[in-house]
C-alpha cells in the first residue's frame, strides 16, 4: 500500500497537468476561432452539404447546372497536396472553387496556385479576408473596415450592395443579406487585373486577374454565394454573372469544390501538408487531444494492470446431458432388433407428450382441428404438420414401419424440434 501511494500521487500531479494543458489549448482555440470570426455568425459554413441559410448547398448544385451538368469534384486535402497528386490539373482547362472565410494557405498551396493558373487554369477564390502572402502572390491588397452581419434580419439600407460594371449584364445591381461594405481592393496590377465589381460605396469587391494562360476570380463577399443570398431577390443571377466571366473551356475539364480551406482555423506551414501523425495532430487539435488521452490511459493500465490480482480460474467443462445420450443409447439398442413399428410408437409417445407439455393441447384427438391448432400455435407450415400428426398417428395405431417409413418420421420430428 505504501508504495502504491507513492506511485499515485505522481501519477495523480501528471493526470492534473495533462487536463490543465488541454483546457489551456482548448481555450486558447476557441478563443483564436472567435477572434477570427466576429463578423460573421457561426453558422456560415459555405459547406456543398450544408442546407442551412448560409451553407453551400445551393451554390455547389447550381454549378453542376452552369457546366452541362458536370458534378464538381469535391477536394478535402489542402491545394499543394490535391494538385501535386492529381496530374489532369496541370493540363489546362479546370476550375476551382474556394470559398471561405480565411484561405490560410501555406507557401506551398500559394506555389501550387499560380501554377495552376499559369498553366491555363481558373482559380475562383470566395474569401473574405486574404492573408498577406495571398494578396503578394497575385499583386492586389486588401482593407476591411468594421463591417457587420445583418443575416436575414436586416433593413433595405443594410444589404450588401454588389454592382457589376460591364454594360453587357442584364442585371447590374444585387441585394444580399451578407458583410456591409466591409471588405475591398485597396490596390491591384492595373496591367494584368480587372475591376469587375463594386460595393455601395465603389469600392472594388470582385476583380479578376490574368497569370499565364489562366486566371484568378477573387470576391470578397463569398457570403453572396451562400444558399439564403442566392435565394433572394434575384440573386441567382448574381452567381451567373460572376461565373460567366470564367472562360468556356472546350476541352474535358474538370470542375473542382474545395471543402479544406473554409474549416482552417489558424495559419498553415509547408509541413502541415504532411500526412505522419505528428502532421495530423498539429492540424487537428481533438486528434491531438485523441493521442494524449490514449496514451495516458495505456499509462494507467500498465501502473494499475501489470500485476495479476488473482489466479486465473481454471475453465471447468460443462456437464455432459446423459439424457441425449441415453437415447441414442436406446435408439441404437432398437434399431439392432430391427423391431420398427416399437421404436416408431416410443417416438409417437415422446412427440405427443412434447406437444402436451410446449402447447398444452389434448393429444386424444389427432384430427383436423387439432392439426390447425398445432400449426398456429408452433409456427409450423400446415401440410408439414399434417403429415407428422398422420405419421404419429399410424405410429400410435401399431403401423408396420419400414426403414425408408421409420427414417422418414424421424426426419419429420426433428425438424419439428428444430422449429421450435
Amino acid at each position: 500500500m505504501v508504495k502504491a501511494k507513492y506511485i499515485l500521487i505522481p501519477l495523480g500531479l501528471l493526470l492534473l497537468l495533462v487536463i490543465l494543458q488541454l483546457v489551456a489549448a482548448l481555450s486558447a482555440t476557441t478563443a483564436g476561432r472567435n477572434e477570427v470570426n466576429t463578423a460573421q455568425p457561426r453558422d456560415v459554413t459555405y459547406s456543398y452539404k450544408d442546407k442551412r441559410p448560409y451553407g453551400g448547398y445551393v451554390a455547389y448544385h447550381w454549378l453542376q447546372q452552369l457546366w452541362d451538368d458536370k458534378k464538381p469534384s469535391v477536394i478535402t486535402r489542402s491545394f499543394a497536396s490535391a494538385y501535386n497528386r492529381n496530374a489532369s490539373m496541370k493540363d489546362g482547362g479546370n476550375i476551382y472553387v474556394i470559398l471561405a472565410n480565411h484561405n490560410y494557405t501555406s507557401p506551398g498551396d500559394l506555389r501550387a496556385m499560380k501554377s495552376f493558373v499559369e498553366d491555363g487554369n481558373t482559380l475562383v477564390l470566395g474569401i473574405c479576408r486574404p492573408d498577406s502572402a495571398l494578396d503578394a502572390t497575385f499583386g492586389f491588397r486588401t482593407a476591411y473596415s468594421d463591417g457587420q452581419f445583418f443575416g436575414m434580419q436586416r433593413t433595405r439600407e443594410q444589404d450588401t450592395v454588389i454592382n457589376f460594371l460591364s454594360p453587357l449584364l442584364d442585371q447590374r445591381t444585387f441585394l444580399g443579406g451578407s458583410l456591409h461594405a466591409a471588405n475591398y481592393f485597396t490596390s491591384v496590377d492595373t496591367a494584368v487585373t480587372t475591376i469587375l465589381a463594386t460595393d455601395r460605396d465603389h469600392k472594388a469587391t470582385f476583380i479578376t486577374i490574368a497569370q499565364g494562360s489562366g486566371r484568378v476570380l477573387v470576391l470578397l463577399d463569398p457570403v453572396a454565394l451562400t444558399n439564403y443570398p442566392l435565394l433572394s431577390h434575384n440573386n441567382h443571377r448574381f452567381m451567373e454573372n460572376v461565373f460567366g466571366y470564367v472562360p468556356n473551356y472546350v476541352n474535358n475539364n474538370t470542375l473542382y469544390w474545395d471543402e479544406f480551406y473554409k474549416y482552417q482555423t489558424a495559419p498553415r506551414t509547408d509541413a502541415d501538408d504532411s500526412n505522419g501523425l505528428f502532421a495530423l495532430m498539429k492540424r487537428y487539435p481533438p486528434i491531438r487531444w485523441a493521442v494524449w488521452l490514449t496514451l495516458l490511459t495505456v499509462l494507467f493500465y500498465i501502473v494499475f494492470e501489470s500485476k495479476r490480482r488473482q489466479r486465473i480460474i481454471p475453465e471447468i467443462p460443462p456437464v455432459a446431458n446423459t439424457s441425449v445420450e441415453f437415447v441414442k443409447t436406446m435408439g441404437k439398442l432398437y434399431f439392432e432388433h430391427h423391431n420398427n413399428t416399437n421404436l416408431a410408437g416410443k417416438m409417437a409417445m415422446q412427440l405427443l407428450e412434447y406437444i402436451r407439455n410446449r402447447y398444452s393441447l389434448n393429444t386424444q384427438e389427432l384430427d383436423e382441428a387439432f392439426m390447425e391448432t398445432l400449426s398456429r400455435k408452433s409456427g409450423y407450415p400446415p401440410e408439414d404438420t399434417r403429415a407428422l400428426v398422420y405419421q404419429a398417428l399410424q405410429a400410435r395405431q401399431g403401423y408396420n414401419f419400414t426403414d425408408e417409413d421409420l427414417h422418414a418420421f424421424y426426419t419429420a420430428t426433428h425438424q419439428f424440434y428444430q422449429n421450435n
